[in-house]
């Protein structure tokens, strides 16, 4: 439980005093301590917030100069950027599945950091394609643990195959496998922007 303004030692300015409906910490000489009671909460829930974000502190002063860690850290948390790292892209036959390239966006996935670094969605991005492939049910890429649904979840995406553009029933395995049924033999492209998925 965090400290109250009331809890905090000294004098301060009492809640509900017009301006302060919370009430603040007083200035001294007559006013709060500077003690643990008054920056713990502030300090700690701060040091939580980097570290849900990955980011360690640079150990000089949030500015201009040196950058604003404490707001880049929030930023991350409420809107990640979109990361590659542990994607793994499938070979099909002969064929393995890549990033478009061209000015499209990298296959990337991101999972805004709510509450104990666990939030119960996950968002795609990007265009893959391959040089073939056939009938059957056809493995794009292996999704990293931390993006993994805790059930099979299946969503749309759409793909691009013998010139036509169609919508597809993509399917995200508990292992974190992406497929979706083909019935052509065709170079393909598959675009996963816009696609949201439950993990848990």
């Amino acid at each position: 439980m965090a400290y109250d303004v009331t809890d905090l030692d000294g004098t301060i300015i009492p809640p509900g005093t017009t301006g302060y409906q919370f009430g603040a910490p007083k200035n001294q000489p007559s006013g709060t301590k500077v003690n643990q009671k008054l920056i713990n909460d502030m300090y700690l829930t701060w040091r939580v917030i980097m570290a849900q974000a990955a980011v360690s502190p640079n150990n000089t002063p949030d500015n201009d100069t040196n950058g604003y860690q404490l707001y880049s850290a929030l930023s991350e948390i409420i809107s990640p950027s979109f990361k590659s790292t542990g994607i793994v892209f499938a070979t099909v036959g002969l064929n393995t599945w890549a990033n478009l390239g061209g000015g499209q966006y990298n296959v990337g996935y991101k999972q805004p950091n709510f509450g104990n670094g666990q939030n119960n969605e996950a968002s795609l991005c990007g265009a893959a394609t391959i040089t073939t492939i056939a009938p059957g049910t056809i493995t794009v890429m292996t999704l990293p643990a931390g993006v993994r649904p805790s059930s099979t979840v299946v969503v749309p995406a759409y793909v691009a195959a013998s010139g036509i553009n169609a919508m597809v029933l993509v399917t995200i395995s508990t292992a974190g496998v992406v497929s979706f049924s083909s019935a052509v033999t065709a170079a393909a492209t598959i675009y996963f922007d816009n696609v949201r998925y439950r993990i848990s």
